[in-house]
């Protein structure tokens, strides 16, 4: 299983992770969706994203660097 930003809800590329790779995507509902029956997983990778999302700029900031351009 593998938390993804709102960015990643496609259910193609879903479906070929999963069929090839046995990864489950774990996408929050887009705007106006309900969960699927996912709300702890949902809040927990939310967690876990804030988290790494913290480190990350705190890193980005501490070494001066920037994100590739696309990202």
């Amino acid at each position: 299983m593998l938390p993804a930003d709102k960015g990643f809800i496609d259910a193609v590329r879903q479906a070929l992770l999963a069929e090839r790779r046995g990864i489950v995507i774990l996408t929050p509902p887009a705007v106006g969706c309900t969960p699927g029956g996912q709300g702890g997983l949902l809040e927990a990778s939310g967690r876990l994203r804030k988290y790494v999302e913290t480190v990350g700029s705190q890193l980005t900031e501490h070494f001066a660097i920037a994100p590739a351009s696309g990202s």
